[in-house]
């Protein structure tokens, strides 16, 4: 058996390298990271028009990739300024004049690269009872978001099944035998 040249040490330490990398970034970007409250929250029927709609989440956001629309039921946008970010909350004035079913939609990217997208439907009624809405922490987030990292149960076990292929090339690169000398 021959002896493991330097080449061949440096290629098992860069593999070794790669693979820790890998698992490093998978576990970094693993936190998961939640929609909080939403007003008005999904499904609200509301007895006075809302003078403003807003999401929160538990990380910060990046303010220029924040979209924001409120629309009526015939798709028309009551949507009336820029979305203003507190922290981890956003803010956007709408101007509702009628009653009538509404629609907020949005499409946010948080600092760490996670993207949340969804709708909440609500309904603004004055002929509602004075009953209150439904607390906007009360309903589940619309729909959950995506992670551009991939830390979901598939990403990882494929990760370390490449990573498992990697280190077995390397090796054969490096213990590969030698042809016989007569």
């Amino acid at each position: 058996m021959t002896r493991p040249t330097r080449w061949g040490r440096l290629f098992a330490a860069a593999g070794a390298v790669v693979v820790v990398a890998i698992g490093v970034l998978i576990f970094a970007g693993g936190r998961e990271v939640a929609l909080g409250p939403v007003f008005p929250a999904n499904g609200a029927a509301l007895r006075e028009p809302p003078r403003q709609v807003s999401l929160t989440f538990d990380a910060a956001v990046r303010p220029e990739q924040i979209h924001i629309g409120v629309s009526d039921g015939s798709g028309h946008l009551v949507s009336s300024g820029a979305p203003v970010v507190d922290g981890t909350a956003i803010k956007k004035p709408v101007t509702i004049q009628a009653d009538g079913d509404y629609v907020l939609a949005y499409h946010v990217v948080l600092e760490n690269g996670r993207t949340f997208t969804g709708t909440n439907r609500f309904r603004v009624s004055s002929s509602l009872a004075s009953r209150a809405a439904a607390p906007a922490d009360a309903a589940p987030p619309a729909t959950g978001g995506h992670d551009h990292f991939g830390s979901d149960p598939l990403s990882v076990g494929l990760t370390v099944v490449a990573g498992g292929f990697v280190i077995a090339l390397l090796v054969m690169l490096i213990h590969r035998p030698q042809p016989r000398r007569s």
